[in-house]
């Protein structure tokens, strides 16, 4: 028997966190949550004022037209369902949304998006997006492989750290207002218990945020979850801080991980059976869940493993300023398409594509020499550890 998100809902959903408490599942449902385009409908970043989930899902419907967004061609539209099923979920409808960022800058390749979820046990869940459908996160995703640290990743860690003095100082007048809360109750919810996650780049940013703020705010995040995130140079594995938080942290990834396996990472890691095959298992909604629990494996798939030592071999022997050269030039090339999100090439006329090709063309050959090399050697890797992989398997 199959089961995913929506099963465990089903079978868990009448259940209040009080009840039943927070598991690893809850922070997968409220990190793929941060996946929707919450604009106009959460309040934003700092405001002192929040909305029920169940209120904030009646606003996205009635501003939405539902069925132009489900015709896009989108990795987080499925997010869009889950707030509709969440939202007449006895254990999520209640729990309030607030601090919603949603940032896009092309001078300075960031995509970000965070929000802050007050749950019903007294704590705060705070989630980052991970890459969208847009071209401006996949290009700061590319920069992740010749710079530290990107832009996301400095705003994350800004973000949480306002988010805990917000909480911690008692900022919460409306919300205390709004409640007929006892004394006791007050004085709690003054010092929430905090956890952080995402899924994909937003695991990424979780890590990080809580690995660069200072030591007395880290100390009062009990848990991390990193979902398929990628993981980070050597440099900050090799970090004190890094290292004292990294017991707190828990990464999930599926058995055909591609995201999740690339760069480094001290974590101890879970391997996650999916129903779906290929890259199409980093999406969190294809993951196997037994009870209250993920379905595990006890390692990756070949394939996996074949690509992880790839990609590895691929960063020695591509050097950063080749990786600099590449990933910026083929950007270049996308935006003089006018293809800002992946949608777009569905959509964008074969004149784009004719723009595009004359764009590559005209390039300095050093800098097409650049993106050659890029695309070449990876391809040579994978090929090459691939035979490895498959050829040990036919010995053994």
């Amino acid at each position: 028997y199959l089961s995913n998100i929506y099963d465990y809902l089903k079978w868990r959903g009448d259940l209040l966190m009080t009840v039943d408490p927070f598991n690893d599942i809850d922070a997968l449902i409220l990190s793929e949550l941060v996946y929707v385009e919450f604009l106009d409908t959460v309040p934003s970043f700092l405001s002192n004022q929040s909305r029920s989930l169940q209120d904030v899902a009646k606003d996205f419907f009635l501003k939405n037209d539902e069925s132009v967004l489900m015709n896009r061609f989108s990795f987080i539209k499925e997010s869009i369902n889950l707030l509709k099923v969440l939202s007449t979920c006895q254990r999520f409808k209640n729990i309030k949304l607030s601090n919603y960022v949603n940032e896009l800058n092309y001078n300075d390749a960031k995509q970000f998006a965070a929000i802050t979820y007050q749950l019903e046990d007294d704590s705060i869940f705070v989630a980052y997006r991970g890459t969208d459908d847009t071209i401006l996160g996949w290009k700061e995703d590319f920069l992740m492989t010749y710079k530290y640290p990107v832009q996301s990743q400095i705003q994350a860690a800004s973000y949480l750290k306002s988010i805990i003095e917000h909480f911690y100082q008692s900022k919460i007048s409306l919300i205390i207002n709004e409640h007929k809360f006892s004394n006791i109750f007050k004085r709690r919810l003054k010092k929430p218990i905090i956890r952080i996650g995402g899924h994909s780049k937003g695991g990424n940013l979780a890590v990080f945020a809580a690995s660069t703020i200072d030591d007395k705010d880290a100390q009062k995040i009990i848990q991390i979850y990193n979902y398929d995130g990628p993981g980070f140079p050597e440099e900050m594995i090799q970090h004190t801080n890094y290292k004292m938080i990294v017991d707190k942290i828990k990464k999930f990834i599926p058995e055909n991980s591609v995201f999740g396996i690339m760069l480094e990472n001290l974590e101890t890691v879970k391997i996650i059976k999916s129903n779906a095959k290929g890259l199409m298992q980093h999406n969190g909604f294809t993951w196997q869940i037994i009870g209250k629990d993920f379905d595990t494996v006890d390692k990756l798939s070949k394939e996996s493993m074949a690509l992880s030592d790839a990609f590895k071999s691929w960063l020695e022997k591509v050097d950063l300023k080749t990786r600099e050269s590449a990933i910026k030039a083929i950007f270049t090339i996308l935006e003089s398409a006018n293809i800002k999100t992946v949608d777009d090439f569905t959509e964008k006329s074969f004149s784009h594509l004719v723009t595009a090709l004359k764009e590559f063309k005209n390039l300095q050959n050093d800098t097409r020499d650049a993106i050659i090399h890029f695309f070449k050697t990876l391809l040579v890797e994978s090929n090459n550890y691939y035979r490895k992989y498959y050829r040990d398997n036919d010995n053994s």
